[in-house]
């Protein structure tokens, strides 16, 4: 029973660092970041804005689980629509307004 209970921990551990980066994508192809510095730049957007990235990635889980129950033929729609809504979170978030924008110049 122990070992149920650390192997739930490590998965929502995992989750998190990968949710934590989520927007590294678009710090390299919109910034031309490096790696670490792309890396630095996710994070610091996730920490920074953690309600709104929270309630994206629920949605997006929603939005992908329904496109799944129509035998997977729903996702070759739902998973390039959760990229081009992830590219336009990141836009919203990182925009020319705001703090990071200003660090990365």
């Amino acid at each position: 029973m122990n070992q149920v209970y650390h192997t739930v921990f490590l998965g929502i551990f995992l989750i998190g660092i990968l949710l934590l980066f989520f927007t590294y994508p678009c710090w390299v192809i919109d910034k031309g970041y490096g790696i670490f510095r792309g890396l630095g730049a996710a994070a610091r957007l996730t920490i920074h804005n953690v309600g709104p990235v929270f309630l994206f990635i629920l949605s997006i889980i929603g939005i992908n689980f329904l496109g799944g129950l129509a035998f997977g033929v729903g996702l070759l729609v739902t998973v390039p629509w959760t990229m081009i809504a992830m590219a336009g979170l990141y836009k919203s978030l990182a925009g020319e307004g705001s703090a990071e924008a200003a660090q990365a110049s």
